[in-house]
């Protein structure tokens, strides 16, 4: 065959792999008519998430173990880790357009309406375009704001609430396809309940909260809590392998939390269901104590390193 026929033959197989590409592309996605000009696109892709929101971050505050909604790509949604349903494409897209083009959130000119590090905000986060937009919405002083600040205010606080009553169909459980364990030392625990031993020899639960938490102090008051796990985030989290789960499900069945004891000491062991995106990403949405901007957690997989002398 000629070199000019092979050249020919070779860009019309390059251009209809890229054209397969490309349809492939746009069938990953959607696009909405913004207010302005430009068109809004939000993947659809079951394992992407479009709407989410936390709940925590005030120094007085609680930790979040999970978000409050994940709505995904594919219309599915679930509500903390416990429950799971799916919005019909018309009233995904309502919703989404409502966001853009009533309420605005994407030109707003601030993106944090607190004004008090001590309380919970709701934490919002959409992803459209292909970024990730931060809203932190608290408690705000009217009198210390301009009007336009009070009225971006109102329309993230109404946005919140019509993604929380967006969720109006039913439900089911969720049930997650892995679980992650949080680990922390505790100074006491209650005498009335029986305890039991930490029995998996694959890792032991010193190992797994100075993974997560950090080195014990050695000075520690021994009635005094540490934060980690309790207030704040964890460094990192374990994601427990099919061996580890059923060891473990022996013990807690069909609970999520107990206190174990090991070599005298107490501990907290808590499991945390993972979303359809934390596995492939090895990353844990939680939301914490001080925070002022959103951190996801790594997740730790294979063999724990051993306890700092």
């Amino acid at each position: 065959m000629p070199i000019r026929s092979l050249l020919l033959c070779a860009l019309l197989f390059f251009n209809l792999l890229n054209t397969g590409c490309s349809s492939s592309a746009n069938k990953q996605q959607k696009t909405i008519d913004g207010s302005s000009s430009q068109a809004i696109t939000y993947s659809t892709n079951p394992h992407d998430v479009v709407i989410r929101t936390f709940y925590g971050g005030g120094l007085d505050g609680a930790l979040s173990l999970s978000p409050q909604i994940s709505i995904y790509g594919d219309g599915a949604y679930i509500v903390g880790v416990e429950r799971q349903g799916t919005l019909g494409d018309d009233q995904f897209q309502h919703l989404l357009s409502t966001l853009i083009n009533n309420d605005k959130l994407l030109t707003l000119k601030r993106q944090v309406f607190s004004d008090s590090s001590d309380q919970d905000v709701t934490l919002l986060q959409l992803t459209l375009n292909g970024q990730v937009h931060t809203i932190i919405y608290g408690t705000f002083d009217d009198h210390a704001q301009s009007n336009e600040d009070i009225a971006s205010y109102q329309r993230v606080g109404r946005a919140i609430t019509q993604i929380m009553n967006a969720l109006t169909g039913p439900t089911q459980p969720y049930h997650a396809s892995a679980v992650a364990l949080l680990v922390r030392n505790v100074p006491y625990y209650d005498y009335t309940q029986s305890i039991p031993q930490w029995r998996d020899p694959s890792f032991t639960l010193a190992q797994a909260a100075q993974l997560e938490c950090g080195p014990q102090p050695e000075d520690i008051d021994p009635n005094k809590e540490a934060a980690c796990l309790k207030y704040t985030i964890p460094r990192q989290a374990i994601l427990l392998n099919t061996a580890q789960w059923q060891t473990l499900q022996k013990v807690l069945g069909k609970q999520l939390s107990a206190t174990f004891m090991e070599r005298q000491h107490y501990y907290e062991v808590r499991i945390r269901p993972l979303l359809p995106e934390e596995v492939a990403d090895h990353q844990l949405a939680m939301f914490g104590s001080a925070q002022s901007h959103y951190k996801s957690v790594p997740l730790h997989m294979g063999p724990l390193p051993p306890v700092s002398a």
